[in-house]
């Protein structure tokens, strides 16, 4: 044993610490030193290639999940997104030590690429390149002096997901992910619950959950069962989850729909829009084209899909077509109400049947002329020129205010219409949806 003679010194404080620091190294080296033959003792004819079994019985492998927070849900791609916490647990007959013989050590952290460690992995993953389970748990296994093997990481996982878009963005989604080992078959690795949720709560981080701002989650499920695969002719032990969320729809509301209904019924103001005014149709073209562009917003978080019909934008389309229609017969009473010629009898009928006809002067032509000069003769003749003339300037200025009339009554009884119809055909749109994805 190494001594320290400690030599005359004034000050006892530091005669003791010197005294002290070779027993500190001593222990730091002896930590070290254990740790690195505890190490080499256990990789020592250690082969990560076999499965650390007993007999003829599988290994059991303990599995659970802890979900920190949602990032997204992507429609368009058909992705689920969440970060959580994975956890494993086995036993491994092979990397077992006595206490005693190593100073006390009863848990050494061992790199996992250097021991045999379950693939136990997400089957309907969304990522574009495959990769190995221990590039996706990248932290250390712990390992404990009986064997027990202790393997915690922070996952990030893409999911597969079917989404139902149909009650966009008033829609609830159900997703399902699925984690099971690649290469054993339930007769090699059976896979079970570390500890079996029995609600949403349990399989939540209670410490690091992090809620997100467009989803609820409704629910959290799980059960283990068995999968077969064509491949193969054993089953395969799975744990299935499954999550119900339901959007939140207040951005969608006051950004997108609210925006939609105010035009649309800002549109109709082009029926009140004087007909002489040049303001009529392109104001009409100019919400249009705003409605198009909110279409357009919408169609980029759509999926490309055609099995079912969004509601949003089976609303946008069913609108869009009604203003279309709507600026037409804008169009078509702009253009009459232009017209001097003698409108259709059965127009003129009706126009008197709703007293919009006004009052006209009517110049009866005189049936006899009295005998004049020559002279007075022609200033009459020019007298009833102008008289003609006058009178087919005022006819034609009759029969435009008939036309103009006739646009106004339409315009006023064409804007209530259009109303009804904004409001009823989306509703029996709506209706006649399925309720399955409605949250």
């Amino acid at each position: 044993m190494n001594t320290v003679e400690c030599l005359p010194c004034s000050n006892k404080l530091l005669c003791n610490l010197l005294v002290s620091i070779p027993f500190y190294i001593s222990g730091a080296s002896c930590s070290y030193q254990q740790e690195k033959l505890l190490q080499e003792k256990l990789l020592t004819d250690y082969n990560k290639n076999v499965r650390p079994q007993k007999g003829k019985d599988p290994v059991h492998v303990y599995f659970d999940m802890r979900l920190k927070n949602l990032v997204k849900l992507d429609l368009r791609e058909q992705v689920l997104v969440i970060n959580c916490f994975t956890m494993l647990r086995w036993t491994d007959p092979q990397l077992q030590w006595n206490i005693s013989t190593f100073n006390g050590t009863d848990r050494i952290n061992m790199d996992s690429s250097l021991i045999w460690t379950p693939d136990i992995m997400l089957y309907n993953t969304a990522e574009l390149t495959s990769f190995e389970h221990t590039d996706v748990y990248k932290t250390r296994p712990l390992v404990f002096d009986k064997g027990l093997v202790v393997w915690n990481s922070p996952v990030t996982w893409r999911i597969s997901c079917e989404l139902d878009v149909t009650w966009f963005p008033v829609d609830r989604q159900v997703c399902h992910f699925t984690f099971g080992s690649n290469s054993y078959s339930k007769s090699q690795l059976d896979l079970r619950f570390w500890s079996k949720p029995s609600s949403k709560a349990e399989i939540v981080s209670s410490n690091f959950l992090v809620e997100g701002g467009e989803w609820n989650i409704d629910s959290l499920t799980s059960q283990e069962t068995n999968i077969h695969f064509i491949c193969c002719p054993e089953d395969f032990s799975i744990i299935r989850y499954r999550i119900e969320l339901s959007r939140m729809s207040l951005y969608y509301f006051l950004y997108i729909i609210l925006p939609l209904v105010s035009l649309s019924f800002l549109f109709l103001l082009v029926f009140h829009i004087p007909h002489d005014s040049g303001e009529r149709m392109g104001f009409g073209v100019t919400i249009l084209l705003s409605i198009t562009v909110y279409l357009l917003v919408i169609s980029e978080k759509l999926p490309e899909k055609s099995d079912v019909y969004p509601m949003l934008g089976i609303c946008f389309i069913v609108v869009f077509y009604i203003l279309c229609t709507a600026l037409a017969f804008a169009a078509a009473t702009t253009i009459f109400a232009k017209r001097t010629s003698k409108p259709p009898n059965f127009l003129l009928t009706w126009l008197k049947k709703l007293k919009l006809q006004k009052n006209k002067k009517k110049i009866e032509p005189e049936n006899s002329m009295t005998m004049t000069s020559v002279d007075t003769l022609k200033n009459m003749n020019e007298t009833s020129n102008k008289e003609e003339e006058e009178e087919k300037v005022a006819e034609k200025e009759n029969y435009n205010n008939e036309w103009l009339e006739s646009c106004r009554y339409f315009d006023k009884r064409l804007f209530f219409v259009f109303n009804a119809l904004l409001i009823l055909i989306p509703l029996i749109v709506i209706c006649s949806l399925p309720r399955d994805g409605l949250a």
